[in-house]
């Protein structure tokens, strides 16, 4: 899991509960335009992934961060 800016997540999931593909699992408290990347073991990504895509500590909205070997 990865995350920029770290402010106030809280979960809206809890342990063992069942979700889907794209269920919403937490929100943000603090504003801004944070993003959280969680990725399955079986996308077979690195954090040296990220390397050849994030070349600055900023990233635009929609630009590429990593590309899945699976």
């Amino acid at each position: 899991m990865g995350m920029a800016q770290v402010s106030s997540v809280n979960l809206e999931v809890s342990e063992g509960q069942v979700i889907q593909k794209g269920d919403p699992i937490a929100h943000f408290l603090f504003g801004g335009s944070d993003i959280v990347t969680v990725l399955s073991p079986q996308a077979n990504v690195s954090p040296t992934d990220f390397n050849q895509y994030v070349t600055q500590p900023y990233n635009f909205y929609g630009s590429t961060l990593v590309v899945c070997k699976n």
